[in-house]
């Protein structure tokens, strides 16, 4: 059976150096042994692709290229609206797009699971993972580098990675991490750990930010600005699919603007429950967030007393409602998988 071994030691998967002293670390030394071929390697996020994504690619493929491995960063699709805004604002270029992974070569950053991946990944070789969600599904018959820690951005380990090897970073790398780090921290104020605080504290002064506050209120303008897009470009613009057992369901996340949280809603909702008949997934679930607090609703036979056995915070209303505001990968995700894997293996027993 194919399996990735985990090292810790060989967190360094992104890691590269440009000075003499960092040539001799154990991390370039580790990178280094792995045959890479001629192929260029691919560093690519996850589907419905974010900031955190983008930037991680952006960074981890610069050091990859620093130590010799011919790396080119890749976006899984579209760019979203508050992505493009921030490379536009920070001077980063767009990263190409990438939907078939076949014959390909990859660093995966910010995902390890084969339905947040691009199209046909379990026929392209993956070399190294750098994620900070739930251990996915994906393999690789080679023992390779992979770095999964319980921070709030994944570009926070891409910084950890510089400077473990001591390398030097460039304000252009500098930028595209702390892109990440401001969205999925909502600017150093959600699920902020001791290793998100270090690299934003070690970045900011090398990205030469001028008004870094004045960022992240763009990005979120970008974020919940969805002039001219449908109903099902909204829904599925940060839409993510995961597996439990034999069940299968999917997880939209929309932002709103303040005042439109019960409109936002109530609009995605509607569209929600026209689709489910066709989505081929066992339950749906779409939650729209504002700065104050989360709104969640849901379709599918029986997702309702899912619902009520896996949140709490339940009372038996339209949506279940989250204040303050959470997180898929935090509140949502795991409470979910777990009462429908229990429900699995009580199947199984029967």
């Amino acid at each position: 059976m194919k399996r990735i071994f985990p090292a810790l030691i060989a967190l360094l998967l992104a890691a590269a150096c440009v000075s003499a002293a960092a040539e001799s670390s154990i991390g370039v030394q580790m990178l280094r042994k792995m045959d890479y071929g001629t192929d260029v390697t691919y560093v690519i996020g996850h589907k419905s692709p974010d900031p955190d994504a983008i930037g991680s690619a952006i960074a981890a493929a610069e050091l990859l290229n620093a130590i010799g491995i011919r790396a080119e960063p890749a976006a899984a699709e579209r760019i979203d609206n508050e992505s493009a805004f921030a490379l536009q604002a920070l001077g980063l270029e767009a990263p190409r797009i990438l939907d078939d992974a076949r014959e390909k070569q990859f660093v995966l950053v910010d995902h390890c699971a084969y339905a947040h991946a691009i199209d046909h990944m379990a026929r392209a070789r993956i070399v190294g993972i750098l994620d900070h969600h739930g251990m996915g599904d994906v393999k690789s018959a080679e023992v390779i580098p992979v770095l999964s820690l319980p921070v709030g951005a994944a570009a926070s380990q891409v910084c950890l990675c510089y400077r473990d090897c001591g390398a030097g970073i460039t304000p252009y790398a500098a930028r595209a991490m702390l892109m990440g780090i401001l969205s999925d921290t909502r600017n150093m104020t959600y699920n902020v750990t001791d290793l998100d605080r270090e690299a934003y504290e070690t970045l900011l002064p090398i990205a030469g930010i001028e008004d870094i506050d004045g960022l992240y209120t763009g990005m979120q303008n970008a974020k919940t600005d969805y002039e001219g897009m449908t109903d099902g470009e909204i829904f599925y613009s940060k839409y993510k699919e995961y597996t439990a057992g034999p069940y299968r369901f999917g997880i939209a996340s929309v932002s709103a603007q303040p005042g439109t949280i019960a409109e936002v809603s109530a609009g995605m909702k509607r569209y929600m429950l026209e689709i489910f008949p066709q989505s081929g997934r066992d339950y749906l679930f779409c939650m729209v967030t504002d700065n104050d607090s989360t709104w969640m609703s849901w379709a599918g036979d029986g997702a309702e007393e899912l619902v009520r056995e896996s949140y709490p915070e339940y009372d038996g209303g339209e949506y279940v409602v989250f204040t303050p505001a959470v997180t898929r990968k935090l509140k949502i995700v795991p409470p979910l998988i777990t009462i429908l894997e229990s429900r699995s293996a009580e199947d199984g027993a029967l």
